[in-house]
């Protein structure tokens, strides 16, 4: 039987293959090529077309299948199922949550996982007890993979692996913080701040900030008016605002955090997406600094693996609370980053994320051209300021009407300070491209119409 294919394109050679096979089907149902109901080509077809394996297809279609965009059917084959291409029937988008896609983590893990069951010595070692600041091989690779993306070097005695970002944020505050301290923060700042200053009991003081991010002078004042000692930022890539500090203001806050014995958890999460950028706070006031950040954006969400590094005192009481949280970091996730990175997988993995992302920030500078809006390539997300009378909460509630979540400045605004009329919206994302383009359709349809009276 023939199958008209009108709609098949060439694979796009930047993309692992099965993630290219899905781009050319869900770019057809998003044109209109294909509909809801229609039947997909067997595997055997589409792999003879496309020249890919069967296996690739197959992968493929679960994928399609895992984002609601193709339906199979035991013995009769496979059929486009979901959205239609209007972004308020069925398909629900989330562009709230800072979550990258998964592009061929599986099959890389399943490979990590038969190397592993050829070694069952080391498999049984990794089920065991280890030391609570991680296992030494895992240390020796999370370093040299800082260094090698230009971030600073650390000693692997000077490193604690946790269980991800929100882990290593969660155990420096429990080291540095007591009931009733305060803790400086860049006024809009990771949402997670405020439920842990209300579980810790401490305060949150807001700095300000401008377009490059918190402003030192003004750092200066409020540690000297309120004794505080304590600052959590996020300098390259900030979230949610995107910024980056320029060097001049990273050695002006370095020297404030030498001169008033400041202690600075400075996240570098999102930096290491970043193949060049300015010298860390931890470069530039060693003693003075906590690093913090996680692989668990770079490999994947399931995959929790976090660290802490500093060279001072603090790290002993990261470790007694890291006892007391969890006992230790998860020994097989470290495991497998630790291969990704020594075996240049993890390299490979960020170049293809890079590559998905920028056409992520692509079509978003399509779909908001005339807005404004704060966005940097190697961030998972962009900041847009409101068009005329919306309010973030008007605009989230007539957005999930359609289907699409977003979040609003209000979950980012620490202490007192003012909520903009801005929203943040996360490109690096579990949608599709197609499920992208129609909700960012969907949210300049909505704009455009203004706010409901």
């Amino acid at each position: 039987m023939t199958y008209p294919m009108p709609w098949l394109t060439d694979l796009d050679g930047r993309l692992p293959k099965y993630k290219a096979v899905c781009k050319i089907i869900s770019s057809a149902i998003a044109s209109g090529h294909l509909c809801k109901g229609d039947k997909l080509p067997p595997r055997r077809t589409l792999a003879r077309k496309l020249s890919v394996t069967l296996d690739t297809v197959a992968r493929a279609f679960r994928e399609l299948a895992r984002q609601g965009l193709a339906v199979g059917r035991v013995g009769d084959g496979t059929y486009v199922g979901g959205s239609d291409g209007v972004a308020g029937q069925g398909l629900r988008v989330d562009l709230s949550q800072n979550h990258p896609g998964i592009l061929y983590e599986d099959s890389l893990l399943a490979g990590t996982l038969r190397q592993l069951a050829r070694n069952p010595g080391q498999l049984r070692a990794l089920l065991d007890y280890q030391e609570d600041t991680g296992h030494r091989p895992h240390q020796l690779a999370m370093a040299r993979w800082l260094e090698a993306r230009g971030l600073p070097a650390v000693a692997p005695a000077h490193l604690t692996m946790t269980l991800g970002g929100q882990h290593s944020l969660y155990l420096a505050l429990r080291a540095l913080l007591r009931q009733g301290d305060s803790l400086m923060a860049e006024k809009y700042s990771y949402p997670q701040i405020v439920t842990m200053a209300r579980e810790m009991r401490f305060q949150t003081l807001p700095v300000p900030m401008d377009g490059e991010g918190l402003l030192p002078d003004d750092l200066g004042k409020i540690q000297a008016t309120t004794d505080s000692r304590v600052l959590y930022c996020q300098p390259t890539c900030h979230n949610p605002t995107t910024s980056t500090l320029g060097q001049e203001r990273r050695r002006a806050v370095a020297d404030l955090a030498r001169r008033r014995n400041l202690l600075v958890i400075e996240n570098i999460t999102q930096a290491m997406y970043v193949e060049r950028q300015p010298q860390t706070i931890f470069e530039l006031a060693p003693e003075n600094t906590v690093l913090i950040g996680s692989f668990s954006k770079l490999s994947s969400p399931g995959l929790r693996v976090g660290f802490i590094a500093s060279r001072n005192s603090v790290l002993a009481r990261i470790s007694a609370w890291l006892r007391l949280n969890c006992w230790m970091p998860c020994l097989l996730s470290a495991e497998v980053v630790s291969r990704w990175i020594e075996t240049g997988a993890m390299e490979r993995l960020l170049a293809a994320k890079n590559l998905d992302l920028a056409e992520r920030h692509e079509l978003a500078g399509k779909h908001l051209r005339g807005y404004s809006f704060q966005s940097d390539r190697n961030s998972n997300y962009l900041w847009l300021s409101l068009p005329g009378a919306w309010e973030a909460q008007a605009l989230t509630g007539a957005l999930f009407r359609e289907h699409l979540v977003i979040r609003g400045a209000e979950a980012f605004t620490i202490g007192r300070t003012p909520v903009p009329r801005a929203i943040r919206l996360s490109l690096g994302t579990s949608a599709t491209l197609a499920d992208l383009d129609r909700a960012l359709g969907a949210l300049t349809k909505v704009l455009e119409s203004g706010p409901p009276r």
